[in-house]
């Protein structure tokens, strides 16, 4: 069974739970009588970024050649909560209403119960390299050390505070001026947001960008935490900058390995900055008029006129550049294939100013990016075999996984092996993933969680060509398995066309259980279908009953004969209808998102049964 019950906990306990969400903010800190730090303190790292300054003309008015402002290079999912917390912060009433609340002061936002007052409307904030440098590196660290279940603050955890880690990576926090409560508490500059789960894959895709959404959410609304700590600090006015580490991993807790994230954001503003222009350039290609993930448009030079520096967007469209003061600045965008055009922006009060430009979306076609079935495997023809075609005229980067110990479940596979078959035979085996090309597949950003479990990275021919992955236990032993296919290149024109996979059903936990998922802008028409009878083989199922489910666990529907239940013709203008009437099928047009397809033998019937998924036109 796949689970994904949500839970916010603070000391997560209960082992039927398989979904887990804590939020953090570092504990408020009060204004010392003269300066935010003691001397020894300020001293060296002001002096260290004064010496910066001076030397690197950072901040400096335009007086001669330009030179170029970088941010670095944030992931899409980073530049996403970058908008989102942005888009917070130019209207925090509206942010509210969004999520539920009654208004940006429901709680109400107190420190040591003294209300802290929230202005509806603060500077949009910059991305800063030293900041995420500092983000990443704690993220990190607390994905590395299983943090969500010790029990432990994340703030503190390894023996800094926020401020320490921020100084160490080479910020000078400005003295703090902002506001404050009546005795002069006012938050710290860390957000923490954690999640677990099991059953459900790693943080990747779809669902990585669902976390990274609900996480914002959680920490604006802040319905655990009284005193409503984490929207203060994401709506504090005296931040100019942020940095946002995002840590993708695995956790053992609870006597099992989970999938997990770290998300940490970290605020700041240096010591003698000026404002920045700052935005991102994105494609609209949902229409949803917000940046999402994969719409930046990397490559475009931003020059800003009366300064002396100009940006280059990196893939997730991001981009900053600092200004003398206030004034009507002239943005000009030009590269990146989307032409000139040029803006007015006016910075007042010395604060940073937010300039986005839209050009006309392409179109982002919807594609099956993942495919996995979960089955038992056994031994001769019984083993787990995964099957897909590449479409289009260009090789496709995959991974192929072969998952057993780390599935929660009883009965997995101990030790699984995977062979890539193609048109022309073997072309890859694996046995431990680690053994062969372990640099290859940890770049994936999906590697198995377990170093028994097997993996091949390849890059293969398009041209609608055939490719079988073969699951096996090693040694001849059987258990319950996973195989999947993951798309790891989707910026060249071809695709993975259809997918399926064929195995031995059985009954209770040992049915087929078979998962893709579509990415893209647009909503995508799939035949999803269950084939037994027609198998040219010994012992298949004989009448195989489908049914679908949402990435909420939602029944999409359910089939058992392809010529019954109201969608014979549908089925069969796919083209691709099941040879057997006595086999399922079910079309159905799907967002972008994770889907979960359920074979079983009708009346408890066991044997060889095949899933498979064609995308329409």
């Amino acid at each position: 069974m796949i689970y994904d019950t949500i839970r916010r906990t603070a000391e997560p306990s209960d082992a039927s739970v398989r979904r887990f969400v804590r939020i953090t903010f570092e504990r408020m800190k009060p204004i010392p009588s003269t300066r935010t730090f003691p001397m020894s303190e300020a001293r060296p790292f002001t002096l260290l970024l004064l010496f910066s300054l001076f030397c690197g003309t950072l901040f400096l008015p335009y007086a001669g050649a330009q030179v170029q402002y970088s941010i670095g290079n944030p992931s899409n999912e980073a530049q996403y909560m970058l908008e989102l917390i942005n888009r917070a912060r130019a209207n925090g009433g509206a942010e509210a209403a969004r999520l539920g609340l009654s208004g940006l002061h429901e709680g109400p936002p107190t420190i040591n119960g003294q209300s802290f007052p929230l202005a509806n409307s603060v500077q949009p904030l910059s991305w800063n390299v030293k900041l995420f440098n500092a983000a990443q590196a704690h993220a990190t660290n607390l994905n590395n050390n299983d943090q969500f279940f010790l029990g432990v603050s994340p703030h503190n955890f390894g023996g800094t505070d926020p401020g320490q880690r921020i100084a160490a990576a080479g910020y000078s926090m400005a003295p703090y001026n902002g506001p404050t409560t009546v005795s002069g508490f006012f938050p710290g500059p860390e957000n923490v947001a954690e999640a677990e789960t099991i059953g459900t894959g790693p943080y990747t895709g779809a669902k990585l960008i669902e976390a990274v959404l609900s996480a914002h959410e959680d920490l604006f609304t802040d319905q655990t935490v009284p005193g409503r700590g984490h929207r203060q600090t994401m709506m504090l006015s005296f931040w100019r900058e942020i940095g946002i580490g995002i840590k993708v991993g695995t956790d053992f807790g609870q006597n099992m390995t989970w999938e997990s994230l770290y998300i940490v954001q970290n605020f700041g503003t240096q010591t003698n900055s000026t404002p920045f222009v700052t935005g991102v350039v994105y494609r609209d290609t949902n229409g949803n008029g917000f940046y999402d993930p994969g719409e930046g448009v990397g490559g475009v030079r931003v020059d800003i006129s009366g300064t002396g520096f100009f940006a280059v967007t990196p893939a997730s469209g991001g981009y900053s550049v600092p200004v003398p003061g206030n004034g009507s600045y002239t943005a000009t965008f030009s590269g990146g294939g989307v032409g000139v055009r040029q803006s007015q922006i006016v910075v007042t009060n010395g604060a940073n100013a937010k300039l986005d430009y839209r050009p006309a979306a392409v179109a982002n076609p919807t594609v099956l990016a993942n495919i996995s079935t979960r089955l038992r495997v056994q031994t001769g023809d019984n083993v787990l075999i995964g099957g897909f075609i590449v479409t289009g005229t260009q090789p496709k980067k995959v991974i192929v996984r072969a998952i057993g110990p780390s599935l929660p479940v009883l009965g997995k596979l101990a030790n699984p092996t995977l062979e890539l078959v193609g048109p022309g035979g073997t072309i890859a085996t694996n046995d431990n993933w680690r053994s062969t090309q372990q640099a290859a597949i940890l770049a994936s950003s999906v590697p198995p969680t377990n170093d028994l479990e097997s993996a091949i990275v390849a890059n293969l021919p398009a041209n609608s060509t055939g490719y079988t992955a073969i699951m096996r236990g090693a040694g001849g032993t059987t258990g319950v398995g996973l195989v999947e296919v993951y798309d790891l290149d989707r910026t060249v024109n071809s695709k993975l066309a259809n997918i399926s996979t064929r195995g031995f059903v059985q009954t209770g936990d040992n049915v087929m259980i078979g998962g893709f998922i579509l990415v893209g802008s647009t909503p995508q028409k799939v035949i999803v279908r269950a084939i037994g009878p027609s198998l040219p083989v010994a012992g298949k199922l004989a009448d195989p009953t489908l049914e679908l489910f949402n990435g909420n666990g939602m029944s999409l529907g359910t089939n058992d004969n392809w010529r019954t239940g109201g969608q014979e013709a549908e089925i069969a203008a796919s083209t691709v209808q099941p040879i057997s009437d006595l086999e399922s099928a079910f079309v159905v047009t799907l967002p972008a998102g994770g889907t979960t397809a359920i074979v079983r033998g009708k009346n408890g019937g066991t044997g060889v049964a095949l899933v498979e998924v064609f995308t329409l036109n």
